[in-house]
């Protein structure tokens, strides 16, 4: 009897990243540059994307790591077509740095009704909220 490997599904709780969904923006959206030589000087970008003759960025990008004194391939954290989240929520730090960036932008992740997490804009109600935790409403 024959086997069929497939991968697991994806775990929008756990700490993997959403490899399928990926490599389908990968083939959608290629990095079409090659591997720069050098690393960058005080002032360039160290992450680089390509970009189609339609104006589409690149998924993956070149990213710069000094630790290393190397140029490495990334993926994107959100899917660009509904800015579904690829990284699972245990991802730990990663995760952390992915809110901090979304809200940075005026904008949070929500739970959707697939168990998928998705980037979505702030409401006003809800950055007001802080300031009024605590107080009663009389």
């Amino acid at each position: 009897m024959d086997t069929i490997l497939s991968e697991k599904p994806f775990d929008a709780e756990g700490k993997d990243y959403d490899r399928v969904t990926a490599n389908e923006l990968d083939r959608l959206y290629p990095l079409t540059i090659k591997k720069p030589e050098n690393p960058p000087k005080k002032g360039e970008p160290t992450t680089i994307y390509s970009t189609d003759e339609d104006g589409n960025q690149s998924f993956f990008a070149w990213v710069w790591h000094p630790e290393d004194n190397s140029w490495k391939k990334h993926g994107g954290t959100l899917d660009p077509r509904n800015k579904m989240l690829l990284k699972g929520k245990g991802a730990g730090e990663s995760f952390r740095l992915g809110e901090e960036e979304e809200k940075r932008r005026g904008r949070k992740f929500v739970k959707g009704e697939d168990g998928r997490y998705y980037s979505r804009p702030i409401s006003r109600t809800f950055l007001n909220a802080k300031e009024f935790e605590g107080l009663e409403y009389k």
